[in-house]
């Protein structure tokens, strides 16, 4: 059995990665924090296999660091980190990295992957291989990283619902950056802003082949 904790500020993404973790049936969640001071605490008086740590609350890695010389440490990287981020986790002693959109499936092999080996398991999917940050500029303006994230997500053909599980936002929140979006690029709906990202090059600039 796979003893987890979870590290975040972000609600949503810290509920959404527990609940992953539950319905795994060799992991066990043993606790979810939203501090630094919090997580080092506990690992002062429980063991746990696996720490999940979000580098959006830890940008210059100094947790992972800390977590690293009790437990493993797979850290969970957003867009505008994929290109310097694998290699400053690892080097802080991170097991293994992943992008926070990957899918919950292949999230939940990396960390059997992390917890079954010492070295640095990651930047294994597909997920965090192809996505990187790529600068979209419409009529009304550039578009934001979010907004480039779920406009990548949009034209992959997944819904507002699941884009919103995927990134650990709420369905309201991603309505309005799918608006300001369209809004950015001036176009009236979804169909209309996916042929802009494809006819734009967007798509084929921001996915490696």
């Amino acid at each position: 059995m796979i003893d987890v904790m979870v590290v975040s500020d972000v609600p949503l993404l810290r509920e959404g990665v527990a609940r992953m973790i539950e319905r795994m049936p060799d992991a066990r969640l043993v606790a979810t924090v939203g501090l630094p001071t919090a997580a080092v605490d506990h690992l002062r008086h429980r063991r746990v296999d696996v720490v999940v740590v979000d580098a959006q609350m830890d940008p210059d890695f100094r947790l992972v660091r800390t977590l690293s010389a009790a437990a493993r440490v797979f850290v969970l990287l957003r867009l505008n980190q994929s290109a310097t981020g694998p290699s400053a986790a690892a080097a802080a002693g991170a097991s293994g990295v992943a992008l926070a959109t990957t899918s919950l499936r292949v999230l939940a092999e990396s960390l059997r992957a992390t917890a079954r080996s010492a070295r640095v398991a990651a930047v294994r999917t597909d997920d965090f291989k192809a996505r990187t940050v790529v600068e979209l500029r419409g009529p009304g303006g550039v578009l934001s990283p979010r907004e480039s994230e779920i406009l990548q997500l949009m034209a992959e053909g997944l819904v507002n619902e699941t884009i919103a599980e995927r990134l650990f936002l709420s369905i309201d929140t991603v309505r309005t950056h799918a608006k300001n979006l369209s809004r950015k690029l001036g176009v009236r709906c979804r169909a209309q802003a996916v042929a802009y990202a494809y006819q734009s090059g967007f798509m084929s600039a921001g996915r490696a082949s």
